[in-house]
């Protein structure tokens, strides 16, 4: 959804977060909490692989 540019992005900004804010950091990053991206990317892994 947002390519792989994000990812490292967004690995990097996790890296260095406190564990308890990574929901935050997610939010704040791709605008999502980590249930929606959780199910953001169950619809992309069955659409994919079925």
């Amino acid at each position: 959804m947002y390519g792989e540019p994000m990812l490292w992005r967004l690995l990097d900004a996790l890296a260095v977060v406190d564990p308890d804010d990574r929901d935050d950091e997610l939010q704040q990053t791709l605008q999502m909490g980590s249930a929606q991206l959780a199910r953001e990317a169950a619809k992309r892994i069955v659409a994919t692989y079925g």
